[in-house]
């Protein structure tokens, strides 16, 4: 059975043992509900009977669920006819455009980024009727649905999250390369600073990086391909007049600088090879 689609086997009934396995075993294929979202998640679970009053049942696959496969869609930030900001998404070719956040919910959201190998996506934005709350980071599925609030500034924190740098570079949030963390710039307003943080998923485990001096500024957070450090360019507007790549490591510690600069030398944007044994600034 399955909680949406179709399953189908040429024989239903048929059972084969398979010598290697050693266990009897029957092909079927699941086919999605036609308008399946990509990426959507579906329980497919199976019972199996001996005709004499035994049998066995349990989910199939490692966690009991098949997903649709996502084809290299592209998000985007669009503004609508009521004048909020919302997350899109299209295919390559420009076909299927279609909104991720929903006009009418009551929420503005932009400069997102996809999770990798996952339909999610992190986002920035904020709930236009609560007065409270400044800005926010968000994540939702490829569909609209479960937006869930990781970190949210309200007006006495004096701080705003960093979604482009000083030379206006778009930067959304950046995932790990294993879809389960994302790290972020936020710029406190009281001493023209900015910070790198980083926060899970759902919300837990959220932890400052960096905490640098005024009128130094920390941006554009950037992963190790094992999700153990983050790169980021560090600007100075005071008299060093200058921008760093900078390392730190995921508990905050090790903080290095990797270019130290002289002034009025600016290396900024940095990003890891491939590989992970280069990085390019």
């Amino acid at each position: 059975t399955a909680s949406a689609g179709t399953l189908s086997s040429t024989v239903p009934t048929l059972m084969e043992w398979d010598p290697v396995k050693r266990s009897w075993s029957s092909v079927w294929v699941w086919t999605p509900p036609p308008g399946a979202i990509e990426g959507a998640q579906y329980e497919i679970e199976y019972q199996v009977d001996d005709g004499q009053g035994g049998g066995i049942t349990g989910s199939l696959g490692a966690n009991g669920q098949a997903q649709v496969g996502i084809s290299g869609q592209i998000a985007f930030t669009t503004m609508r006819n009521n004048g909020y900001y919302e997350m899109a998404a299209i295919s390559p070719d420009g076909s299927n455009m279609r909104l991720i956040t929903p006009e009418g919910d009551q929420h503005e959201n932009f400069y997102g980024s996809w999770a990798p190998g996952r339909n999610q996506l992190a986002c920035y934005g904020w709930d236009v009727n609560d007065v409270d709350i400044w800005e926010s980071l968000y994540v939702v599925n490829g569909d609209g649905s479960n937006l869930v609030t990781v970190h949210e500034l309200d007006w006495t924190d004096n701080k705003s999250f960093q979604p482009y740098d000083y030379w206006y570079n778009t930067i959304g949030p950046a995932w790990s390369p294993q879809g389960t963390r994302i790290a972020y710039s936020i710029s406190d307003d009281s001493d023209f600073s900015g910070e790198i943080w980083r926060v899970n998923s759902d919300g837990s485990g959220r932890l400052q990086l960096t905490n640098p001096a005024a009128d130094v500024v920390d941006y554009n957070p950037c992963w190790n391909n094992n999700g153990t450090e983050i790169i980021f360019h560090r600007e100075r507007w005071n008299s060093a007049d200058n921008c760093d790549i900078m390392k730190i490591d995921v508990a905050g510690t090790g903080l290095t600088n990797l270019t130290n600069a002289s002034t009025s030398v600016y290396n900024y944007d940095p990003s890891y090879s491939p590989d992970g044994s280069n990085i390019v600034y």
